[in-house]
């Protein structure tokens, strides 16, 4: 099998990641779509932008232009005037700035150096950053870090405005990926003038995702924080933030808070007209990826919220699992187009803010809202099968459910479906209750082929039916996969996901062996079994090879929990620790004995002396979330007991281990271990 090839063929697929209208007419629509696609020659991932228009000819696509990663784009289109502004990062002799290109309705464009007002300019960070134009198209607002303090050595020539003796100072961040997030600040500028304003905000928030209520009103998420610790806030939407309100052209200007404390709220968006606002809300603490309420207020009476989606206790209904609305996001003005994972898919659902009626549209796929106005959506598609793809839904004026919307077809995913087949099965346990609902990944045939199962991470977290080019290439390369979504994970319902705080160790251990044995004696199951898990998945593969020697040929694991107590204490995330193993959350000084011993048993590293599958153990040097040093002890542990065990670290990967060298390097190594324990 050539695994390169293999690679090379699932890897450089196009991945669609963001499309927005750039104008819209009763005979004519403008998209603008950004693609992103992995150059295994190059080491790096490229992105590339292009317009699509679609009238009565057809529809026509213009030739992609890459672009830097770094860009951020908000285009501004109504039904008299388009404008486009973006910012690009420039580095030259090793300075790095930051600048503006503003694209005019009449086509003229001009430049500005933002390097005097602040520093980076957040493009794509999922918790912070945003960019969003005015309702009348005069003001743009974004979000940037402060100007840091000019520091010096002690023995430089003293300078104004440069302190010496700070440069080693630390500063607060975010956690993983996003240690480089200090202090945010907003930014608004004016078309007519071209002024650029940094917003004032209290030192003790981290403001973010800004949208004009109305011209003078910014709206935003200010994640707080004041003198205490930060905490990992990355795939973590359970941090305390409220949404704020700032009159930013007033002398006196001073942040409104509008919600609640003790919650996590997110995500604001304001309706065409200014009449509604919506926002993301869930609970502070608890599990890190719970769902969320959607809330509604008035724009003239903010204070006065009410639910529109709740929280579901079980999958009969979707709730919503979603971390921000897309820029554009509503189909009219009381109707707003979004997506959320329910059970094994990613649904689309219309919400009508006025009644709170909601409509969902179930495909055969994996579907995300990129983009709606004007009556109009741009859908991204998927499966496991079927690499990404792109449709524009029109609906009835006014629209009607997605189910009765047109569909045409912008984009077309490559489709593996000659080679693989993709099945959703449930697991009971033996009082007929659903434990795991669990996808099946194989080769199109009925021949027998190793096995290979593959735990999520999270643990609250879960995979749906999209496409994975890791999991493709391992099909490829001949493996059959089974892949549980066991208790505790996303898309079932609050009581599905918080079954399993407390249980960790136990209960998805069985629910994932149970998932495996489940599928032991179909044609297709081969004599040879292996897992392969990261993070929490990692935990779990750590788990069952010491509490199942026998039944694994070979393993692989990812960034891997190993030790509660050792993590506890260097993880961005010590809170994670504590509500997984069912304790209360506490400061680490107040931590007990009889507290780690806790969370000790719930480790897999007391099994560590039982193993018997040779393990491959991967590390990115840079996690903050699982710190390396828990894949180490794991090693090391194997080590010990004479178990045949390989390491390999990737000094610039944090936890996802996402890097396109490291990804390719991971995936020709898991083979050939693998394959190297099939044989044995």
């Amino acid at each position: 099998v050539n695994l390169k090839a293999i690679y090379e063929r699932c890897a450089q697929q196009k991945a669609i990641t963001s499309a927005q209208f750039i104008s819209i007419s009763d005979t004519q629509v403008d998209i603008a779509v950004t693609t992103s696609q992995k150059a295994v020659g190059l080491k790096s991932k490229c992105n590339y932008q292009q317009t699509i228009r679609v009238n009565d000819d057809g529809v026509h696509c213009s030739p992609p232009v890459r672009v830097e990663k770094s860009t951020i784009t908000a285009n501004y289109c109504n039904a008299t005037m388009n404008r486009k502004a973006s910012v690009y990062k420039l580095t030259n002799d090793g300075t790095t700035t930051y600048h503006l290109e503003l694209i005019d309705h009449d086509n003229s464009i001009t430049h500005l150096d933002l390097s005097s007002h602040h520093d980076a300019v957040y493009s794509s960070d999922i918790f912070f950053s945003g960019m969003a134009w005015s309702d009348n198209g005069e003001h743009l607002v974004y979000v940037a870090e402060q100007n840091a303090a000019k520091t010096a050595s002690w023995w430089s020539e003293p300078k104004d405005g440069v302190t010496q003796g700070q440069e080693y100072s630390h500063r607060d961040h975010w956690g993983e990926h996003h240690d480089k997030i200090s202090n945010t600040c907003l930014v608004v500028v004016t078309m007519a003038d071209l002024s650029v304003c940094v917003l004032n905000t209290p030192s003790d928030l981290t403001p973010g995702q800004p949208v004009f209520l109305n011209p003078s009103t910014v709206l935003f998420a200010g994640f707080a924080h004041g003198d205490a610790r930060r905490l990992g806030i990355h795939y973590c939407p359970n941090r305390a933030s409220r949404l704020y309100t700032l009159e930013w052209q007033a002398t006196d200007a001073a942040c409104v808070p509008i919600t609640g404390t003790d919650l996590h709220v997110r995500s604001p968006t304001v309706s065409p007209s200014g009449r509604h606002v919506v926002w993301l809300e869930n609970g502070v603490g608890g599990p890190h990826a719970q769902a969320s309420r959607v809330m509604m207020a008035d724009a003239d009476a903010l204070t006065k919220s009410k639910e529109l989606i709740p929280i579901h206790d079980d999958d009969s209904h979707p709730s919503v699992y979603l971390l921000r609305f897309a820029p554009q996001c509503w189909l009219t003005d009381s109707i707003l187009a979004l997506d959320t994972c329910h059970q094994t898919k990613r649904v689309l659902l219309s919400l009508n803010v006025t009644t709170a009626e909601v409509d969902d549209y179930k495909g055969n796929g994996c579907q995300r809202v990129l983009a709606a106005q004007g009556s109009k959506a741009l859908v991204q598609t998927s499966s496991p099968s079927t690499t990404h793809g792109l449709e524009l839904w029109t609906f009835n004026k006014p629209p009607a459910a997605f189910t009765h919307a047109k569909v045409n077809q912008l984009m077309t995913g490559t489709s593996f479906a000659d080679v693989i087949v993709s099945k959703l099965e449930d697991d009971t346990d033996d009082n007929g209750d659903i434990v795991n609902h669990t996808m099946i990944l194989r080769p199109k045939d009925d021949l027998p082929h190793p096995v290979i199962l593959v735990p999520h991470g999270g643990p609250h977290s879960g995979y749906v039916y999209d496409y994975y080019p890791l999991m493709t290439s391992l099909v490829l390369a001949g493996y059959a996969l089974v892949v549980p979504n066991y208790r505790g994970s996303v898309g079932y319902g609050a009581d599905f996901l918080n079954s399993l705080p407390g249980k960790i160790g136990r209960q998805d251990v069985d629910d994932v062996m149970l998932a495996l044995d489940r599928r032991a004696s179909e044609p297709w199951a081969g004599d040879a079994t292996f897992v392969f898990g990261g993070s929490h998945g990692g935990f779990l593969t750590a788990h069952v090879t010491g509490q199942f020697p026998d039944r694994f040929h070979a393993a692989a694991m990812r960034n891997p929990v190993i030790s509660l107590p050792a993590m506890l204490y260097v993880t961005d995330i010590p809170d994670w620790c504590f509500v997984e193993a069912g304790l209360p959350t506490m400061p680490l000084a107040s931590v007990t004995a009889e507290e780690l011993g806790v969370l000790a048993s719930k480790s897999p590293l007391q099994y560590a002396a039982k193993v018997r599958a040779p393990t491959l153990v991967l590390i990115g040097e840079k996690d903050k979330r699982v710190p390396p040093s828990q894949g180490h002890l794991w090693y090391n542990a194997l080590r010990e007991s004479s178990i045949q065990t390989k390491l390999h670290t990737y000094p610039e990967d944090e936890h996802p281990l996402a890097t396109l060298p490291c990804d390719a390097d991971v995936f020709v190594n898991v083979v050939q271990w693998f394959e190297k324990h099939t044989i044995a």
